[in-house]
C-alpha cells in the first residue's frame, strides 16, 4: 500500500507540474509580417482548414450511421469478440462515408515543411492553428513538433543488413550484432 501511495502521490505531482507549465506556455501571437511573408503556405492552410470543416458534418453523419450498425449488427449476432467488432466497425465507417460523401482521411490537412515554418512564425492565429491542428495528421504534427536526430548508416552497414537478412537472421540478431535498433533494421530492410 505504501509503494502505490508513494507512486500515486508522483503521478498526481507530475500532473500538478504539467498543469503549471501548460499554464506559464504563452500562446502563439499573430504576425502581420509573417503572415504576408508567408502568404502563399497560409493560404494553403486555410483552404485545407476550409474543407476540412465543410466535411465535418457529413463525417459525425457517418459515424452516427455506422455506430448504428455496429450496434445493431453486435446485438443481433451475439457477438463478442473485439477483433471481430474492430473489423465489423471499420466495414461499416467505410460504408457510411461512401453512403454520405465523407472523405475521412482525405480531408486531413498535410503540414508542409514551409507550412509548418509559417506557423513557427506566427503567421496564423493561436485559434486558426488549434483548428488546424484538430484536422491534421497526428503522425506528421508530431513528427514536426517533437523532431528527432536521425542518422543514415553508411552503405557498407546498409549491405551488411541486407546481406545478414538474406541470410536468415533475425531483425533482432541484426540490431544486436550492428548496435542498432531493430526498428532501425526494418526500416532499411523495407527501403
Amino acid at each position: 500500500e505504501e509503494a502505490y501511495a508513494e507512486h500515486a502521490n508522483r503521478m498526481k505531482a507530475l500532473a500538478n507540474q504539467a498543469r503549471l507549465e501548460y499554464k506559464a506556455t504563452p500562446t502563439l501571437k499573430r504576425s502581420a509580417s509573417a503572415a504576408k511573408a508567408f502568404e502563399p503556405e497560409v493560404t494553403r492552410l486555410m483552404s485545407a482548414l476550409r474543407v476540412a470543416q465543410l466535411n465535418a458534418p457529413r463525417e459525425r453523419e457517418a459515424q452516427r450511421i455506422a455506430n448504428a450498425r455496429v450496434k445493431a449488427k453486435v446485438q443481433d449476432n451475439n457477438i463478442t469478440d473485439k477483433d471481430e467488432i474492430s473489423k465489423i466497425r471499420r466495414a461499416a465507417i467505410n460504408d457510411a462515408r461512401v453512403a454520405t460523401g465523407a472523405s475521412g482521411k482525405r480531408t486531413r490537412i498535410t503540414i508542409s515543411d514551409g507550412e509548418w515554418t509559417a506557423i513557427q512564425a506566427g503567421a496564423i492565429s493561436d485559434t486558426t492553428l488549434s483548428e488546424i491542428l484538430r484536422y491534421a495528421e497526428p503522425k506528421t504534427v508530431r513528427e514536426r513538433a517533437t523532431p528527432r536526430a536521425t542518422t543514415q548508416l553508411s552503405q557498407a552497414r546498409v549491405n551488411r543488413i541486407k546481406a545478414l537478412a538474406n541470410s536468415g537472421h533475425t531483425n533482432a540478431e541484426i540490431a544486436e550484432a550492428l548496435g542498432i535498433s531493430s526498428s532501425a533494421v526494418s526500416k532499411y530492410l523495407n527501403e
